[in-house]
C-alpha cells in the first residue's frame, strides 16, 4: 500500500498554538493592506497620468495595475505564511517534496472544458443573453489570467491545503477534514447573501463544490487536483462571462475585461445543477484514472514514523 502524506504532514512537527496567532494578525494586516491599495490606485493613476482631469482615467491600465498589485500581494501573503509554519510549497500541496504538475494540467482541461461547454449550451439556447465585447483589452485580460491563478491558486493553498491539514492532523479523522472547511468556506462567502430569496440554493452551489474539492484533495492525497479544478473552474468564468448587469450601458467601462457581456439575470437553480451534474462528472473522470480507494476515508490519521518513505 502506498503511504500517504497529506493529512499526515502536520504531525511530523506540529506548530505551537502561536503560529496559528501569528498566521491571524497576518491575514488581518493582509486586508487591511489590500483594501489601502485598491483605495490608492486611482489616485495614484491621476496624479501620474492625469494630473488636471481628475477622475479620467483609462481602464484598461486601471485594471492592469490593480492586477499587478494584487499578485504582489497575494504572492508574498502566501510566502510569508509558508515560511511561518515551517513548511515547504511542496509540503503544503500533499505532503511531500515535489509536486504532481500533470495532475494540476489534467483538472485544469476537465474544469475549463466542462466550463466551456456548459457556456456553450446556454448560449445556443439563448444567444440573445450575451453580447460580444466590443471594448475588451488584451492587457486587462491578460492580466486577469495571471491575477485569477494566483489568487485562485493561493486560496486553495492555503485554505485547502493548511486548513484541511490541521483540521485533519487535530481531529486525526479524515472526514472532518473533508466536511469541516467545506462547511467553514461557504459560510464565509453565503453570510453577505443571507435573508435573499435564493440563498439555500446558492448555499447548495458553494457547499457542493467545496465538499467536492474537499474529497477529491483527500483521496488524491494532495491539493493538485483541486489547484487545477478551481482554476479552469474560475478563469473560464472571467474570460469569458463578467458579472451581470441590467444593460450593457450600466457596466462600468472598468470592468469590461471580458469576451462577453450579459444583461441576464441570475440563474441559482441553473447553476446549482450545472455544479452537482458537471462536478460528479469531473469526480467520476477523476477517480477512474487515479484508481482512489474510498476505504482511505475511514482511516486514521497518524503521525508517520520519521525514516517513513514518501508516498510511491
Amino acid at each position: 500500500m502506498a503511504t500517504r502524506n497529506f493529512l499526515e504532514r502536520p504531525l511530523k512537527d506540529e506548530n505551537k498554538w502561536w503560529t496559528y496567532l501569528l498566521v491571524f494578525v497576518q491575514s488581518i494586516f493582509a486586508a487591511l493592506l489590500f483594501t489601502g491599495i485598491v483605495a490608492l490606485i486611482p489616485l495614484l493613476l491621476q496624479l501620474i497620468f492625469d494630473r488636471e482631469n481628475v477622475g479620467d482615467y483609462h481602464p484598461g491600465l486601471l485594471m492592469g495595475y490593480l492586477s499587478f498589485f494584487l499578485l504582489l500581494f497575494w504572492f508574498f501573503a502566501g510566502l510569508y505564511t509558508g515560511i511561518l509554519l515551517n513548511r515547504t510549497l511542496a509540503e503544503t500541496i500533499n505532503g511531500t517534496k515535489s509536486v504532481r504538475w500533470g495532475r494540476i494540467l489534467f483538472a485544469f482541461a476537465v474544469a475549463f472544458v466542462w466550463m466551456a461547454i456548459d457556456w456553450g449550451i446556454d448560449y445556443f439556447w439563448h444567444p440573445d443573453k450575451y453580447v460580444f465585447n466590443a471594448d475588451w483589452h488584451l492587457w486587462s485580460a491578460l492580466s486577469l489570467v495571471l491575477f485569477g491563478v494566483l489568487l485562485l491558486t493561493t486560496v486553495v493553498l492555503l485554505l485547502y491545503g493548511y486548513l484541511t491539514q490541521e483540521i485533519g492532523a487535530r481531529t486525526h479523522s479524515r472526514q472532518w477534514a473533508w466536511i469541516v472547511p467545506a462547511i467553514i468556506f461557504t459560510l464565509i462567502i453565503q453570510s453577505s447573501d443571507f435573508g435573499e430569496p435564493d440563498f439555500w440554493l446558492s448555499t447548495g452551489e458553494t457547499l457542493t463544490l467545496f465538499l467536492l474539492l474537499g474529497l477529491i484533495a483527500i483521496l488524491d492525497d494532495g491539493i493538485e487536483l483541486a489547484i487545477g479544478f478551481i482554476v479552469g473552474y474560475g478563469l473560464f468564468s472571467l474570460l469569458f462571462t463578467i458579472s451581470m448587469f441590467e444593460s450593457p450601458e450600466s457596466l462600468p467601462e472598468s470592468q469590461m475585461n471580458s469576451l462577453f457581456i450579459t444583461n441576464a439575470t441570475e440563474e441559482p437553480l441553473r447553476d446549482l445543477i450545472s455544479v452537482v451534474v458537471g462536478g460528479l462528472i469531473a469526480f467520476f473522470i477523476f477517480y477512474k484514472k487515479y484508481r482512489w480507494d474510498f476505504k482511505i476515508m475511514n482511516e486514521r490519521v497518524e503521525r508517520l514514523p520519521d525514516d517513513a518513505p514518501f508516498r510511491t
